[in-house]
């Protein structure tokens, strides 16, 4: 049969071979995908943590008062804790400064794909001396 008989048509065989590479390539490309779009997922739950984390640390001193000790809330998937305590320099020595300074830091987590993640951030503010 010549190429003109048969119409210039593909053969099941080639169309068979055919399905088979699309099927390989697609089973390679489809854990590629799906990654991608866990770290899509994973990078907007971080931002939405860093900004909430900023948040907090910018409310502390207005409306949250500067104060020694531990607030904890929530906020949708978010849950955050601020410690605040007085800080000391490593060395021991009283600042001679008519302020005094706090360490602040504010913990934020939230569900991660297998374990809950955790950003933490850490600041000093300070208040008058009493």
């Amino acid at each position: 049969m010549t190429d003109r008989a048969r119409g210039g048509g593909f053969t099941l065989i080639e169309v068979l071979v055919a399905l088979a590479i699309a099927g390989l390539a697609f089973g390679v490309a489809l854990p590629v995908i799906s990654e991608s779009l866990t770290g899509g997922a994973a990078a907007t739950a971080e931002a939405a943590a860093m900004i909430e984390a900023q948040s907090l640390l910018a409310r502390v001193g207005q409306d949250i008062t500067l104060a020694d000790g531990t607030l904890a809330g929530h906020d949708g998937d978010l849950s955050w804790t601020i410690e605040i305590a007085p800080w000391q320099p490593a060395d021991g020595t009283q600042p001679g400064f008519c302020a005094r300074a706090h360490r602040v830091a504010v913990a934020v987590t939230w569900p991660g794909h297998n374990q809950p993640q955790t950003l933490r951030l850490v600041t000093l503010r300070l208040a008058p001396r009493r």
